[in-house]
């Protein structure tokens, strides 16, 4: 559920971005920028985002899991869908998006990536 509202979050973001810069590149560190001013951790992109063909979000002191207790799994659900609604229509075609390091997990960051799908 978590990962459903983050996903039409991240699409709201990107649309009202998408009004006013086209630069897909400059979107995408704008959007960084307001999580990280809204408190959500520390923010860096690497990887295409010109295209948006493979990238990956990596988040220092991220908000949704930062104080969680050790879990087992990724704990980053919002996050991995506000990334995946953006990067959908940002770069207008769908996306792979998955967590693969958490904090909650003992890692240092949080890494989210993103991969296009299309076929």
């Amino acid at each position: 559920m978590m990962f459903e509202i983050g996903s039409a979050l991240g699409l709201s973001f990107a649309e009202e971005m998408m009004k006013e810069i086209s630069d897909p590149e400059v979107i995408g560190r704008r959007l960084a920028d307001m999580a990280a001013a809204s408190g959500w951790g520390i923010f860096s992109l690497v990887g295409d985002l010109r295209y948006g063909s493979k990238f990956t979000a990596s988040v220092a002191n991220c908000v949704f899991c930062d104080r969680e207790k050790p879990a087992d799994s990724p704990q980053c659900d919002l996050l991995v869908g506000v990334i995946k609604g953006a990067a959908d229509v940002i770069f207008g075609e769908p996306h792979k998006v998955s967590e693969t390091r958490c904090q909650a997990m003992g890692d240092s960051v949080c890494l989210v990536e993103a991969e296009e799908t299309r076929g």
